[in-house]
């Protein structure tokens, strides 16, 4: 045997000789890189499980699954049952597009009136956690082991922010989409039928969240770096595509469709449409003059990162970016809505606590310790939650609505939000 096949004999049967080019080698590996595919998905099915758990058994007063959310039977719940599929999902409300909450509301229509209150909580509920799993998921480059990515969605899932307002419905549920817009404009694609699935994913949440206004020039700038000046690597081309064509459309549609007057009263369009960019502001859309400059760092501070391969150092880059967006919004939340605890508060809370686990994430120890202390502060601040409200249910006005129904229609007050009602048939 000649020192070249030494050499070979050493490395592919070692110091134990058994021969790892066989059969049972290959049959092993291949076992073992099932096993732990299937470990992966287990624990991030877990954590999503525990996410959804959380958002209806966390919120006080009463339940989720028990009452409607304002917005939820007063547009979504009665354009569901007053509008056909499909072209009803396409209704403006306060100036954009709400697609995924009206297609709730078509769900919803389809079950008894008095269920329609859990159709909008577990649907919502399973939405949302779907979405914390998209945005952890998809910062595999700075969190590489999936338990991180696991500790990241319970985390965010586990905030003061998501026991309150955020929590079990589908007015709020564009809090959630912007976190999976980031993650699928940070996301790698590999095989075409993958992209078409981001791709129409993409388009349903921009289509959902007025964020998508500002993610969706981010991701029109990636298509044209992509195609125009150099090819980027495994660039998610189908969720870039979606992203920037729900941008456009919730462009033309805050254009065409600004902020409603409220019930009973008739404005000029001049008020309505200083109304509307009150409500811009109000919401948090970072695009109004103050809070440009910001607004244009953060995002192109994603741009950059989304072209570069996964090193060390743009996980400070990817933590600053998100530094940046807590203080903007930390700022409308405080400077501007003078709110504490309630659903303007979420994104500047989940991006402060990604950013801290992100730069913990060196080192797996300190990642751990880092994520206890967070889930320890967060379930201290619960005191300061948004309460629901406590009193009657929905399936209790629903029948108490019904008994009194004399004209073909009824207005269901939505407790315990009193003022708002849905406007349904007595059938």
């Amino acid at each position: 045997m000649g020192a070249g096949d030494s050499r070979e004999g050493r490395s592919h049967r070692g110091d134990t000789g058994i021969d790892l080019r066989g059969s049972c080698g290959r049959d092993f590996t291949a076992w073992w890189r099932r096993m732990s595919t299937r470990k992966n998905g287990a624990l991030l099915a877990a954590a999503a499980l525990i996410s959804f758990g959380s958002m209806l058994l966390r919120p006080t007063g009463v339940r989720p699954w028990r009452s409607l959310w304002a917005e939820d039977g007063r547009d979504f719940l009665t354009g569901g049952l007053n509008h056909p599929p499909v072209i009803g999902w396409f209704r403006s409300y306060q100036g954009y597009q709400h697609v995924i909450p009206r297609m709730i509301g078509s769900l919803a229509a389809l079950f008894p009136l008095d269920r329609a209150a859990d159709v909008f909580a577990f649907a919502s509920a399973g939405i949302a956690a779907v979405a914390l799993v998209l945005f952890a998921v998809n910062l595999r480059p700075w969190l590489p082991a999936t338990w991180m990515q696991a500790t990241l969605i319970m985390t965010l899932a586990l905030a003061h922010a998501t026991t309150g307002e955020v929590s079990g419905n589908a007015a709020n549920l564009h809090w959630f989409l912007t976190l999976a817009l980031i993650g699928l404009i940070l996301s790698r694609s590999e095989r075409k039928a993958t992209a078409v699935a981001a791709g129409i994913l993409a388009l349903l949440f921009a289509l959902s969240d007025p964020f998508s206004v500002i993610l969706g020039a981010v991701a029109a700038v990636l298509l044209a770096i992509h195609y125009v000046w150099c090819r980027i690597d495994r660039a998610p081309v189908g969720a870039w595509a979606g992203i920037a064509l729900g941008g456009m459309v919730q462009v033309i549609t805050e254009s065409l469709a600004p902020r409603a007057a409220p019930l009973g009263t008739a404005l000029p369009l001049d008020v309505i449409r200083s109304r509307y960019a009150s409500d811009v502001l109000h919401n948090g859309i970072a695009s109004m003059p103050s809070i440009l400059p910001l607004t244009l760092l953060i995002f192109g501070a994603l741009v950059w990162i989304s072209l570069m391969r996964p090193m060390q150092w743009t996980r400070v880059i990817l933590a600053a970016v998100f530094a940046f967006g807590t203080v903007g919004q930390w700022w409308l939340d405080v400077g501007v809505n003078r709110v504490i605890a309630n659903r303007y508060q979420a994104l500047s809370v989940w991006l402060l606590l990604a950013e801290v686990l992100i730069l913990c994430a060196v080192n797996r120890i300190l990642f751990l310790a880092g994520a206890v202390v967070l889930v320890a502060l967060e379930l201290m601040a619960l005191p300061v939650v948004f309460d629901r409200g406590r009193g009657s249910d929905w399936p209790d006005a629903v029948h108490q609505a019904e008994r009194h129904c004399r004209s073909g229609v009824v207005a269901v007050p939505i407790p315990p939000h009193r003022p708002w009602a849905a406007v349904v048939p007595c059938d």
